[in-house]
């Protein structure tokens, strides 16, 4: 008989899935505000259009391996 903890306790797996999401929203904001700023500079002649994009980069690619490998249920279904 193993002894477990009751069902309010698991609040931190529910934490931890805001993270995923945390990194989709600011990887698409760092996306989209690298798009608008590229179009109106010269793309990649400014620093901060370069660390936009290697942020969005970032995150986003962290976002997909840690939905793929870690959740049985991700937040964005791959699968048709």
């Amino acid at each position: 008989m193993f002894l477990t903890d009751p069902p309010y306790m698991h609040r931190g797996r529910a934490a931890r899935r805001f993270l995923g999401f945390g990194m989709l929203a600011v990887g698409m904001g760092a996306l989209q505000i690298m798009f608008d700023k590229g179009q109106e500079e010269d793309w990649f002649g400014l620093n901060f259009i370069v660390m936009l994009a290697i942020t969005a980069a970032a995150l986003l690619i962290g976002f997909i391996i840690r939905e793929l490998t870690i959740y049985d249920q991700p937040i964005v279904p791959w699968s048709c």
